[in-house]
């Protein structure tokens, strides 16, 4: 394989939709309810989040391998990184210097978008660099991998609303709340092909800490969450009533659960995995849709 090709298979661009939906959340909620937007500061948000997020897998890729845990993975995409050291088609060293060197280009966005809008942008910048860089090497370690990961979706949120307007809601901070809860649901459900790998290797994932038994009854309760803080975001009017759009797409987050029960059967959880980014992507563009509708 060509390195240009090994890259790309390392950053794992088909997954970056985690990451930019709720880029694209928060510019539907700016448009909804300000009828603003900047199609210059929405592109470099954009770019800088994608950016971001490459980074991001690079580093995992790279502290999921030296504490060993990728050899030991049993599916590779979703669950189990891209593959790209166990396979020897990347060296240590270039992932790391490649997550290094994405992270700092995305620097250069939110740097550019500091100076034109305000000092938030560079505060919620600085969280979230931090939070890359830190969530497979220490956060995922003691236990602080979900919650991170919720909440750099609120601050990703917030801070695309923000750039936009120039001012701080509520609605932004609730509707982050909402997509972390479904990206704790996402990297929740690929932990379990890895759950003996993760245990062998010190990595304390939700999975991990609660136990395979107990974690599958605890996982139908992170969309129900989600859904309920949908619910209260209406019931306050936060939130529009179109956003019970949402709801269409329940049978798909059903039948996510339902694979999940077939976790020792790899093909079982290979669709359910499948199911389980679908209903989580769908969830948000419908999300977006709806906030259009305002």
């Amino acid at each position: 394989m060509s390195p240009p090709s090994a890259w790309l298979r390392a950053v794992r661009p088909a997954y970056l939709p985690a990451s930019l939906i709720p880029v694209i959340v928060g510019l539907a909620y700016a448009w909804g309810a300000a009828h603003t937007f900047n199609p210059i500061y929405a592109s470099l948000t954009l770019v800088g989040i994608a950016l971001a997020h490459m980074s991001a897998d690079l580093f995992n890729d790279y502290f999921d391998y030296i504490h060993g845990t990728d050899q030991l993975s049993k599916l590779r995409g979703l669950s189990g990184g891209s593959g790209v050291l166990v396979n020897g088609l990347l060296k240590p060293k270039e992932v790391l210097r490649g997550g290094f060197t994405l992270l700092g280009l995305a620097l250069v966005c939110g740097l550019y978008l500091t100076l034109r809008v305000g000092l938030l942008v560079l505060l919620l910048m600085g969280l979230g660099a931090l939070s890359i860089y830190a969530y497979t090497s220490l956060l995922q370690r003691v236990g602080l991998g979900e919650l991170t990961l919720a909440l750099e979706r609120v601050a990703t949120l917030l801070g695309t609303y923000y750039v936009q307007v120039q001012r701080v809601a509520a609605q932004p901070i609730l509707l982050g709340v909402i997509l972390g809860v479904l990206s704790i649901y996402m990297v929740y459900y690929a932990a379990f092909p890895d759950y003996d790998a993760d245990k062998q290797t010190g990595k304390k994932t939700l999975v991990v800490i609660l136990g395979r038994h107990t974690a599958l009854e605890f996982a139908p309760i992170l969309p129900t969450l989600s859904y309920i803080f949908l619910f209260f975001g209406i019931a306050v009017k936060l939130l529009p009533y179109t956003t019970l759009i949402t709801l269409l797409i329940l049978p798909v987050g059903y039948c996510s659960i339902t694979n999940l029960r077939k976790v020792d059967d790899q093909k079982s959880i290979r669709e359910g995995l499948r199911q389980t980014a679908l209903f989580t992507r769908l969830y948000g563009l419908l999300l977006a849709i709806s906030l259009l509708l305002i």
